[in-house]
């Protein structure tokens, strides 16, 4: 058993966790499983989790040939009231209880079961085509912890590359920066926009690389609309598009 790739989609995360079959037969897993988390001392705290991920099944229930590896999504969120509060309850291990009984566990990036855990049943992934290359760039925001409707926020954005060698800007990366207004759905329809979301490409003619073991600064401007709901707590991210960039996210609240 081995991690997955780990996505988020408003105010939902989720791992897949991968199961690839060493044995000389087929094996087929059905249903949904046990979730455990595991803290850092070893202590095993069984989940709660509710059947059906908001990422769905991560293919059709199948026979898993020799070598042929099947999936399952285990899926929290980071839009609760506890989440917004600051509290978490992060696990860095799993445990997976198997169909046939018995269970294996798989070490994750941090894991927040505050908001919750829901599961997708069992599923054989159909085949994808090899994704681009995984940029290993880190990305840190620097801002505000409050902003106003109606103004500009601006706040700064620092790439670091870890390796030895200089990544070069070539082509250019595009970023995403969203602001979303946690309100009620009530509070969030009577408003003028409950989010607003801007796509650019770094300033590339200015800077072509990041050195080697190096960092980049990055000074961002969002317009912030005159009619997101005041008084509430905000996602605030930003990110390169897709699987393969860097990503990082910052405490905000949309004041008065």
């Amino acid at each position: 058993m081995s991690p997955g790739r780990s996505g988020v989609g408003l105010g939902h995360t989720n791992v897949r966790i991968r199961f690839t079959n060493r044995s000389a037969t087929a094996c087929v897993l059905l249903g949904y499983p046990r979730v455990a988390g595991i803290s850092s001392s070893g202590a095993i705290t069984p989940l709660d989790a509710t059947h059906g991920s908001y990422f769905g099944n991560p293919g059709p229930s199948a026979s898993i040939a020799p070598g042929q590896t099947a999936a399952v999504n285990v899926s929290g969120a980071d839009e609760c009231q506890a989440a917004q509060e600051g509290r978490h309850r992060s696990y860095r291990r799993l445990r997976i209880g198997l169909p046939g009984g018995g269970s294996s566990e798989a070490a994750v990036a941090p894991f927040d079961a505050i908001c919750g855990v829901s599961v997708s049943q069992f599923g054989v992934p159909a085949d994808q085509p090899a994704g681009p290359r995984s940029s290993p760039l880190t990305a840190r925001i620097t801002a505000a912890a409050t902003v106003r409707p109606g103004e500009d926020f601006t706040y700064m954005v620092t790439l670091t590359n870890p390796t030895a060698t200089a990544y070069p800007l070539r082509p250019c990366p595009a970023y995403e920066e969203y602001v979303y207004a946690i309100a009620r759905p009530a509070a969030v329809a009577a408003a003028a926009s409950g989010h607003v979301v801007k796509n650019y490409y770094l300033n590339c003619d200015t800077v072509h690389q990041i050195s080697a073991h190096g960092s980049v600064t990055y000074q961002m401007r969002l317009q912030l609309p005159p009619g997101l709901p005041a008084g509430v707590p905000a996602k605030f991210v930003w990110l390169m598009p897709g699987f393969t960039g860097p990503g990082t996210a910052a405490p905000l609240r949309i004041g008065t």
